[in-house]
């Protein structure tokens, strides 16, 4: 089984496409994102095309926002949907507009999916959006899920991997992500600057990148492949 797997696309709709192309166009069973799909923002500009000048049904300018990243979203999902091949994700902490699953598209947060021989477990939280004590307390139930066969897809790193700039004394990394059993793979983004692979762990982050990684999880083997071009 080969998959296609990156991170942290953040509305970018080069980003989306390219990945969708390359999904549909290589060897790969399925695609792999680690959350920060969508930002919680747009210009007022953005909305204003997303939703037109006037929108009887919504007229703050927080229900405009709201309003009109669902309907980025769907565009958006529509991108990748259009790949047909099946993609699992978590998301990330700057994705405040749900993501529902569909047809093609799992959410993996707190779930474990089977899928042609391989066990896929999500987690999408981090330090900049759950407290200490939350991360604690999820520790026990996303333990369960995972064991020496899991591909595990969060959103942050584990602790002191790939999750600062070399030689930074500030990490953004999850220290419970260590608590948890190994897993096969640990795949995830967050830190932009830290694209790369460790062991058997690997940052996707798009940003510094520009690139996705090709995964083979039997032999572990990770290749940095660029996007297909458009037609």
């Amino acid at each position: 089984m080969r998959l296609l797997f990156s991170s942290d696309f953040h509305g970018s709709e080069v980003a989306f496409r390219g990945f969708a192309r390359t999904l549909a166009g290589g060897p790969f069973e399925a695609g792999i994102l680690a959350g920060d799909l969508l930002d919680e923002w747009l210009s007022a500009d953005q909305v204003d095309r997303l939703l037109g000048t006037s929108s009887p049904s919504v007229s703050t300018p927080e229900g405009r926002l709201t309003r009109a990243l669902t309907v980025r979203r769907q565009q958006l999902q529509s991108i990748l949907e259009a790949s047909g091949k099946p993609l699992f994700f978590v998301l990330g902490n700057h994705d405040v507009t749900p993501w529902p699953d569909t047809s093609t598209m799992t959410n993996l947060d707190g779930a474990a999916v089977e899928f042609r021989g391989q066990r896929f477990v999500g987690y999408r939280w981090t330090r900049m959006d759950r407290y200490p004590e939350e991360l604690e307390a999820d520790l026990p139930a996303l333990a369960a899920l995972v064991d020496d066969r899991t591909i595990l897809v969060t959103h942050s790193p584990p602790w002191g991997v790939l999750d600062g700039v070399p030689g930074s004394r500030f990490r953004f990394g999850l220290k419970t992500l260590h608590r948890v059993p190994t897993p096969r793979l640990h795949l995830f983004g967050h830190v932009h600057e830290c694209p790369g692979v460790q062991g058997n762990a690997i940052n996707g982050a798009w940003p510094a990148l520009g690139r996705f990684f090709s995964v083979d999880p039997e032999t572990l083997r990770a290749e940095v492949v660029d996007p297909l071009p458009s037609p």
